[in-house]
């Protein structure tokens, strides 16, 4: 699943500070999103944490390693 550019809320994560952040992807890396968010850009952990995409839940876990990777195994 390609999340870039895409509306995210993180509903649950291991570090509470990022429960809440709502904005839209603009980066990832294997293990990070970046959500710009009221014009900052927060960084969040993929694992561990919970988040609403586009109206859909989505383990941060199932997001892991690179996205090229990841389309590739689909």
């Amino acid at each position: 699943m390609n999340v870039i550019g895409k509306a995210v809320k993180v509903l649950d994560a291991c570090d509470v500070t990022k429960v809440g952040i709502e904005g839209k992807v603009v980066y990832e890396t294997a293990k990070m999103l970046v959500i710009s968010s009221n014009s900052r850009k927060k960084m969040v952990e993929k694992m561990g944490t919970k988040l609403l995409v586009e109206g859909k839940l989505v383990e941060g876990a199932s997001l892991l390693g690179r996205l090229d990777r990841r389309i590739e195994k689909n």
